[in-house]
């Protein structure tokens, strides 16, 4: 349908098609009285038709004159009842276009009205930030419902299908392990939730941001010259500070000791490295967000970031650094609280159109096993974790679970090893990635660069 059509006319075009073609209204009884437009009695008519369907009662011109008639409301509403009956016939082939149309702009008056309250409310000088805030949120948390629009027919599938075959393989976003990529078919799709646990200490965090690194730190002069498009993430960080997190990343981009850049005291040898670390991530399209705790106000912020995006072919990576320091409204039970939160994120990639990448703490059971690997039933507090994520990883380093009578030969054979394991993936196979831990840099490498 062209842009251009007024609103009245799709409205029009739909009303006219439910009356004359009953059977239709299956197709669009997802739309709400308030989609449609005040003051053309089209909302009357609306609120009539989906009343008698209640009922039961079957829906044609006479039927819907007599239920507004009994409301009291077919002075206006009868005016244009009386003009509906020529729109049907030419309309009811590509009604769901016109109901898409009607929704679009009902989404867009709302966003346009929750606006003017925010500004409203952000004009009085006396505004607390957060009810400001507060404010922008309902408008992420409306958003999902906003854009429902019922079931789909098959064919609409195989349509939309179809066209992306056409355009090719659809854009991945790289973990940077080529082991792991190979497992989820070229890296991590947008609208998946990706989950990464580990227990306390052994990594998750530095795992994280080698991800992040490696998308949006240039690598040469070339890259920086644009022949390879940088890829943004946006980072919260709900544990560390924007200057820790940023810490690492140096370390890592440098190769040099961490302890060395947190007391800004590196040795010779690596000052031109660490210059080199420091102009690189200056450039990048890595943004740190370490003050936001709320799922609703992380979705609305998160949201903003994917709509300023310079090129919006190229999806952001979203991190969550970790999950269950986020919160929600429901506060009654933790366990239901992070299900939430699980829920939320995965709603998130969906909107946004971007992978999102959670990370999650589990739980000490796993010490009480022999090999003291984590499972998905270690996920603390795990509510809905594993139902919403469409993959986890856990992340394991054996030297951590060395005890103190260890021989020197299982001491050797276990430093600097990590074990990724793909405990769940929806779209492919299980599998234990082996990885490379270099303690110094707080970095991972595939295990055949080791040394690097």
């Amino acid at each position: 349908m062209n842009a251009s059509r007024p609103a009245q006319e799709a409205e029009r075009v739909v009303l006219a098609s439910v009356l004359v073609f009953s059977g239709l209204l299956a197709q669009v009884a997802w739309l709400r009285v308030d989609d449609f437009e005040d003051g053309q009695g089209h909302r009357e008519i609306w609120g009539a038709v989906l009343e008698l369907a209640a009922r039961g009662v079957p829906i044609d011109v006479l039927s819907v004159e007599d239920e507004i008639r009994g409301r009291g409301e077919h002075k206006l509403a009868g005016r244009s009842l009386a003009r509906l009956g020529e729109e049907a016939t030419r309309a009811a082939p590509i009604l769901r276009r016109y109901a898409a149309e009607i929704r679009r702009r009902a989404r867009i008056r709302r966003v346009r009205e929750a606006a003017l309250r925010v500004a409203e409310a952000a004009r009085d000088p006396e505004a607390e930030p957060a009810a400001v805030e507060e404010l922008l949120a309902e408008i992420g948390r409306d958003a999902p419902a906003v854009a429902a629009e019922g079931p789909t027919c098959a064919r609409d599938v195989l349509q939309h299908l179809g066209e992306r075959w056409a355009a090719g393989p659809p854009p991945r976003v790289p973990f940077g392990f080529p082991e792991l990529d190979k497992v989820l078919g070229g890296g991590m799709e947008p609208g998946n939730l990706y989950v990464l646990g580990a227990r306390p200490r052994v990594g998750k965090t530095a795992l994280a941001i080698g991800i992040a690194c490696d998308l949006a730190v240039p690598r040469s002069r070339q890259v920086v010259a644009g022949e390879r498009p940088l890829r943004p993430v946006l980072f919260f960080s709900l544990e560390m500070t924007a200057t820790q997190l940023i810490e690492r990343a140096l370390a890592r981009e440098s190769r040099c000791d961490l302890a060395a850049v947190r007391s800004q005291t590196p040795p010779e040898h690596a000052r031109q490295a660490l210059a080199d670390g420091w102009c690189r991530l200056g450039l990048a399209p890595f943004w740190i967000d370490d003050r936001t705790r709320d799922v609703a106000e992380i979705r609305s912020r998160a949201m903003a970031f994917r709509a300023t995006a310079v090129d919006q072919q190229v999806p952001p990576l979203i991190v969550i650094d970790y999950l269950q320091k986020a919160r929600s409204d429901r506060r009654e039970q933790r366990y239901t609280e992070i299900g939430d939160i699980a829920r939320a994120l995965k709603d998130l990639a969906k909107a946004a159109e971007a992978p999102v990448l959670a990370l999650a703490q589990v739980n000490r059971m796993a010490a009480g096993r022999a090999d003291q690997r984590p499972t998905l039933e270690d996920l603390r507090e795990g509510g809905d974790i594993e139902a919403e994520a469409d993959f986890v990883g856990l992340l394991h380093r054996p030297e951590l679970t060395l005890t103190v009578d260890a021989t020197a030969d299982k001491r050797a054979a276990a430093a600097g090893l990590a074990e990724l394991r793909v405990a769940k993936n929806r779209h492919g196979p299980e599998d234990l990635i082996k990885l490379a831990w270099i303690a110094q840099q707080t970095r991972f490498a595939p295990l055949e660069r080791r040394a690097a």
